[in-house]
């Protein structure tokens, strides 16, 4: 199959070695949504794409206009329009983005662009680049919150998802992963008790843009009990864990330890 050459921005959402010298890459782009592409000779030279293939960078790509394999493009060229370095210097900022990557990664379908998600996600790559005045973990929170609900998974946390009726504040809630959220008492309520502290830290999280959420400070054991429930969330619906989940949960008992 053949197609015109076609340029559009992009960032990557997995990259795996290929042969001897090549690179398989999948991207969310803009304009095309998940596609992937092989970069050739992306490991044997440096001149071919320099550093312009680094996870969370926002790129712009040149697909070339062979179609490979009816449904791999070649990459031709790829260029930094923003690096978003400064993710892969912090271990807590760096999970934060891979975990948002993996989500959209395991969520959306092959060529189905999505102008809001792209847009959403590169500017919670760009706020996470900003390790001295984003917190992580609220940031992460509070995207994936919003990747669910772009992707048809929305998660209920302002009002019992089966009469309507509004949380209410200061009070214990009753969570049902099942039935997508938030069930009151007279509804048959959930087997997840989350404490008031947590379900406010949802409510706000979920209502939050991403501005407001990387200033966001909730006492760590309500965050833990929010990052649990969606873990399980996301489990249920994927059927399976995010590996990255794993990875988080380690750098979190190395820094309670430190």
């Amino acid at each position: 199959m053949t197609i015109a050459d076609e340029t559009t921005t992009a960032f990557i959402l997995r990259s795996v070695d290929y042969r001897d010298s090549d690179r398989i890459i999948t991207f969310f782009s803009r304009d095309l949504g998940k596609i992937t592409a092989i970069a050739k000779g992306a490991r044997s030279s440096r001149k071919r794409f320099g550093g312009a293939l680094e996870h969370f960078s926002i790129l712009e790509i040149l697909l070339a206009n062979t179609k490979m394999g009816g449904r791999m493009y070649r990459l031709a060229e790829s260029m930094v329009i923003r690096s978003n370095a400064e993710i892969a210097g912090d271990l807590t900022h760096m999970s934060a983005g891979s975990l948002i990557l993996e989500l959209v990664r395991e969520l959306v379908q092959e060529s189905d662009p999505d102008p809001r998600l792209f847009d959403l996600v590169t500017e919670a790559l760009g706020t996470l680049s900003k390790t001295h005045e984003s917190n992580p973990d609220t940031v992460a929170l509070c995207v994936l919150l919003r990747v669910l609900a772009l992707s048809g998974f929305a998660v209920g946390v302002n009002k019992c998802i089966a009469c309507d009726r509004k949380v209410p504040a200061g009070k214990r809630v009753l969570f049902d992963i099942g039935r997508g959220g938030v069930v009151c008492r007279d509804c048959g309520g959930g087997p997840i008790n989350l404490s008031a502290g947590a379900a406010n830290a949802f409510m706000v999280l979920s209502q939050s843009t991403i501005q407001e959420a990387a200033i966001l400070d909730f006492k760590h054991k309500y965050l833990v009990e929010v990052e649990e429930t969606l873990d399980d969330f996301i489990t249920f619906h994927l059927g399976r864990p995010l590996k990255t989940t794993t990875f988080k949960a380690q750098i979190n008992k190395y820094k309670k330890q430190s």
